[in-house]
């Protein structure tokens, strides 16, 4: 579980350090107490994830009963959800238009499948590393779908969350400096091919930069590094260039009801309190306005300043032991909730992860997962025990 914390101060540091090397005109002065906030927090998340850096993860036994039920079923979902809005995304790309969609399914079952497909996407890895290639047409039907939205976020998670449950069911690796090697080969990839993609879906040729570069205000980009990469350079440093405008400009308010509801899911503090969420439209303040990821603290510094930052950053350490206490009740089969909360602390650089759809609801799966695994578990327990009572009682 300590791998979490230990996502978290990797991330950030990289962040701190492309950040450092200016290649933007967003990239400007960090202000102070704002670089001792992340540099507290990295050192503290980084104790916490060599602590509890012991997992006892294994491989599935026995697959869960309907896997193959349960994919059919979500591919069923997305092709109900295409028809419905007339349009595939994909398509649209390849027919030389935009992914963007302004109907993209049937409202309130769409998000709930996109984020679910997800989640199971997990499992049938997880099954993947345990069975071997038994799986692979439903974890290849998945992945077809989420493909077919063409969003680079999600593929992005896709290949985050296979290497995370690669890595905690390989405990002892081999070769560690070859895979070390091979990590950071296929982590260039991924960003150069997030790069590719971008420029695809905006429209354009897979090798034309211009957009982004006009977009990014690049004014020192290194020439022996290929454009493509200012896709990735911009979505790491931008959200932590968006908070830094916020604190240097003093843009904050003490609200304590609206940095409440920065924790509360954005579905449901939209039908009960919208007027209390905070929005770069009309509170926190942008560098751009075509660059709106904040990371996950601007929201609650809006609300309570540099205190709601400490505050924001306390949660991470909540939800963790409280997804600690239940890993230890339904261990080895935490693989896929521990690759969910890994992904939500990475993500923590670029939105409020309390409050977005996506990674409050593969947390809320993860906990779901956990607690139906555990009191599933009781009865039989409990059924064990009785039949040794009764075993003893007739000795």
């Amino acid at each position: 579980m300590g791998l979490t914390f230990r996502l978290y101060s990797y991330i950030w540091l990289v962040v701190l350090i492309l950040y450092s090397f200016g290649w933007s005109d967003f990239s400007g002065q960090l202000d102070i107490n704002l670089f001792f906030f992340i540099l507290i927090t990295v050192t503290i998340s980084l104790i916490i994830g060599f602590h509890y850096r012991k997992i006892n993860v294994k491989k599935l036994k026995s697959p869960y009963k309907f896997t193959t039920l349960i994919t059919c079923l979500v591919c069923l979902c997305f092709i109900a959800n295409f028809i419905y809005s007339r349009q595939v995304p994909l398509f649209n790309v390849l027919r030389g238009g935009s992914s963007y969609v302004d109907n993209p399914g049937i409202p309130g079952l769409y998000p709930i499948v996109l984020t679910f497909s997800l989640y199971w996407f997990f499992y049938l890895v997880y099954c993947l590393l345990s069975f071997g290639g038994r799986y692979f047409i439903d974890a290849g039907l998945i992945f077809l779908c989420i493909f077919s939205v063409f969003s680079r976020s999600m593929l992005l998670f896709c290949v985050l969350g296979a290497a995370i449950e690669w890595f905690l069911l390989h405990k002892k690796i081999r070769h560690k400096v070859l895979w070390m090697c091979l990590g950071i080969v296929a982590a260039i990839v991924v960003v150069y091919m997030f790069g590719v993609l971008g420029n695809i879906r905006q429209g354009y040729a897979w090798n034309d930069c211009s957009y982004i570069e006009y977009l990014g205000k690049f004014h020192n980009w290194p020439k022996w590094l290929s454009k493509q990469f200012m896709w990735g350079y911009l979505y790491i440093i931008t959200p932590l260039a968006n908070l830094n405008y916020n604190v240097l400009n003093a843009h904050h308010v003490m609200e304590v009801d609206r940095f409440i509801v920065c924790f509360i899911p954005e579905f449901i503090s939209q039908r009960l309190v919208p007027e209390l969420i905070t929005t770069s439209v009309n509170q926190t303040l942008l560098i751009e306005t075509y660059f709106n990821a904040q990371t996950t603290y601007v929201e609650t510094y809006y609300s309570l300043g540099l205190l709601g930052c400490y505050i924001n950053y306390f949660a991470f350490i909540i939800l963790f032991f409280i997804y600690n206490k239940l890993f230890k009740k339904t261990m080895p089969h935490s693989v896929i909730p521990t690759t969910v909360l890994c992904i939500f602390f990475v993500l923590s650089f670029f939105y409020n992860v309390f409050f977005y759809m996506l990674p409050t609801m593969l947390i809320i799966y993860g906990l779901i997962h956990m607690l139906l695994f555990f009191i599933l578990k009781i009865p039989k327990k409990n059924k064990t025990e009785s039949n040794s009572f009764v075993k003893n009682r007739t000795l």
